[in-house]
């Protein structure tokens, strides 16, 4: 009897351990990694269950390789491929299985370019109409109208910031209205595709921005302090946004981990977490349901580490009621 009740306790002992995940990021050390990159164009194919990187900055010159995670990383090749640039926006067009790039900027050159990569080659597309050239936009699949949205961006050589929204339907990029939205760039775009929504953020002076379909509506709750080029990603599993890093003010890198859920937003109390940094590579892996984050720029300038997140669903005891504003 006592041996039976002493090894019903040890499987319990061994499952309750099992089952304790430590909540942090974890460093990981995959094969083939890039060279170090910031700015660069990423999504997330659901269909392949892998991602896809294009260009970017590294160390000393502008980046048109591009590199494919699905578990590690694997350099992928194409007999055309879109010049080098950073601060170009891209999105995975989930009802036409292709990656859509549009813009970005190399030096001087501003790019008012579309290209879609098909997982084997990329193809430059020239539709009638488009939007003006531009960096620093966002761009997000609208899992309702099933087309990739487009919103905001600057244009270095003119000084122009934008606030205009479109849409890529495959042949054509249409716009549309954008109501009260605001002049913007180096912010996000995340499909929320539990609401049926696409959130901007940060965008403004530091505002959460929902799209409908019709028109942007503005959240009061985001992340704080204000920054720009943070990163997000969508857990399709728990069905929220999980959001990391970003630059204040040109000068003050950070790297905290915040949650959306919808409606607000909640910092997380994680004590593991990458060094701070901004503009990195960081998407949702369905199939390791985990956030992937990599590379990004920092105080010692342009990383190519990889790391790791997995969260539980309930994050509860994990938020800070107040945050500090440096």
């Amino acid at each position: 009897m006592r041996k039976n009740i002493a090894a019903f306790l040890f499987i319990c002992i061994f499952f309750a351990s099992c089952s304790h995940q430590p909540v942090g990021w974890v460093l990981l050390h995959p094969t083939g990694n890039p060279p170090p990159l910031a700015h660069s164009g990423f999504a997330y194919n659901t269909q392949s269950n892998e991602a896809v990187v294009f260009g970017g900055i590294t160390k000393d010159k502008w980046s048109n390789e591009t590199w494919i995670w699905d578990g590690n990383w694997h350099k992928a090749d194409s007999a055309t491929k879109p010049p080098a640039r950073e601060k170009v926006g891209m999105a995975y067009d989930e009802s036409r299985n292709v990656m859509v790039i549009f813009g970005g900027m190399m030096n001087k050159d501003i790019f008012d370019d579309t290209w879609e990569w098909d997982g084997k080659n990329w193809k430059l597309i020239n539709p009638i109409h488009k939007p003006t050239a531009r960096c620093c936009h966002a761009m997000a699949y609208d899992s309702i109208q099933k087309r990739v949205l487009l919103y905001g961006g600057w244009n270095q050589s003119t000084g122009e910031f934008f606030n205009d929204t479109w849409e890529w339907d495959g042949k054509d990029w249409i716009e549309l209205p954008s109501g009260e939205a605001p002049l913007t760039a180096a912010h996000t775009l995340v499909n929320f595709s539990s609401m049926g929504k696409v959130f901007a953020t940060p965008i403004g002076v530091n505002n959460t921005w929902e799209w409908d379909g019709n028109a942007w509506h503005q959240i009061n709750s985001h992340p704080s302090p204000p920054r720009a080029d943070g990163r997000n990603a969508y857990d399709s599993k728990y069905g929220r946004v999980i959001f990391f890093g970003g630059i204040k003010d040109g000068k003050l890198f950070l790297n905290d981990t915040w949650i959306f859920n919808g409606q607000e937003w909640n910092l997380l109390n994680i004590t593991a977490q990458p060094p701070a940094r901004y503009a990195p590579i960081m998407f949702y892996d369905v199939k390791r349901q985990s956030v992937i984050l990599y590379g990004g720029a920092g105080s010692g300038g342009v990383v190519n580490d990889t790391w790791e997140l997995k969260l539980p669903q309930d994050l509860s005891s994990l938020f800070i009621q107040e945050t500090p504003t440096p």
